[in-house]
């Protein structure tokens, strides 16, 4: 993005000399050029931020085969999906028979949607063990192993009503059915919110023994995904005009040690070396999916401010003069609150979620350059 505005005014200079009448050995290039360029959205032609926010980017990251994936409508404040994990696969109903189940959910990198957001954390991963079949001197343990490293999370445990799992069958609807409309009880077996926030794969490992009750067996793991995330752990604080705000490390802008201008730090001959001022104009925003996101404008003299990302009217560009735009001039952040509001996805219908913005650039600067 920021190295089309180089390219731009390279090839009006070029285009200058190809034209002159005779082509001298040498031009300088003296003068104060303007220039206005729309650098676009950061997330291109395809916004992948919502690719990755919709329930295709949320079973592409557990694995295959590995669950299902449903849009739950059952919260109206939170974008919420629910997974089923198949541990146990239906059986026919019989008494005192023995059984030991053991399995593994691997490769599951749910992960991947917080770092999108720039490293955010899920706020709340609450997880469902549906058993039925078996009697309630049955046991259950569940781990989580992550680079290595194992994890207990339930360790030899009775499967019954104290140890909050739920006694009955978990059904997944009719093949092609994407929207669960059920309520799942507010009461979880198991939390996997550390789980997945790690920054890792994580393969889950579970062990199932007991005896059988008459009734018919199926065992299944089912977990409810808000995408309600909070801030990231350890993450700089900026203090704005409007409050204070965290800073997200979205892989979609230029990083802090980027120059906005593609210029680099050895001192050479630039187009942009000797810049008078730029003006940074961020268009109006297209946005019903995303709350509390903001993109911050961080100055040197520390007069930082926040432009909120949701549908509103443009406020004008922000300007900063020369002795802010020293090598590297990159003042564009993602924000978001860090009053201990969330970021949230909001559940929009299935083709209709929208979120995107541009980014246009005016700058003036001095040339004196020799081709």
């Amino acid at each position: 993005m920021r190295n089309r505005v180089y390219f731009i005014l390279t090839g009006i200079v070029c285009l200058g000399i190809v034209l002159a009448c005779e082509v001298p050995q040498s031009v300088t290039i003296k003068g104060s050029p303007g220039i206005y360029t729309n650098l676009g959205s950061p997330f291109g032609k395809d916004n992948t931020l919502l690719d990755v926010l919709n329930g295709d980017g949320v079973e592409k990251r557990l694995g295959e085969g590995n669950g299902r994936t449903y849009t739950y409508t059952g919260d109206t404040t939170v974008k919420t999906y629910l997974i089923s994990f198949p541990l146990i696969p239906a059986a026919p109903a019989t008494t005192g028979v023995q059984v030991t189940e053991t399995g593994d959910i691997p490769n599951l990198s749910l992960h991947e949607i917080a770092d999108f957001l720039g490293g955010v954390q899920f706020k709340e991963v609450p997880a469902y063990l549906y058993i039925s079949g078996l009697t309630t001197t049955s046991k259950m343990s569940l781990s989580s192993e992550i680079s290595g490293q194992t994890t207990t999370l339930l360790n030899d445990v009775f499967i019954d009503t104290p140890n909050k799992f739920q006694l009955s069958k978990f059904e997944d609807l009719a093949d092609g059915v994407e929207m669960w409309s059920v309520p799942i009880t507010a009461v979880h077996t198991v939390s996997l919110k550390e789980v997945f926030n790690a920054k890792s794969k994580v393969t889950l490992k579970y062990t199932i023994t007991g005896t059988t009750d008459g009734n018919p067996l199926k065992a299944d793991l089912v977990v409810k995904l808000p995408l309600r995330f909070t801030p990231p752990p350890g993450a700089e604080t900026i203090e704005a005009a409007e409050g204070t705000f965290v800073q997200l490390n979205l892989d979609a802008l230029p990083k802090e040690d980027e120059d906005l201008f593609g210029r680099t730090n050895d001192g050479g001959d630039d187009l942009f070396s000797q810049l008078d001022w730029v003006k940074i104009d961020i268009q109006p925003v297209d946005n019903n999916s995303i709350d509390n996101l903001y993109l911050g404008m961080i100055r040197k003299s520390g007069n930082h401010s926040a432009l909120s990302l949701d549908n509103r009217n443009d406020p004008g560009p922000e300007q900063f003069l020369d002795g802010e735009l020293a090598w590297p001039f990159n003042p564009i952040r993602l924000l978001m609150r860090g009053s201990g509001e969330d970021l949230i996805v909001n559940p929009t219908p299935k083709g209709t979620a929208t979120f995107d913005f541009q980014i246009a650039v005016e700058a003036k600067t001095k040339l004196n350059i020799k081709f």
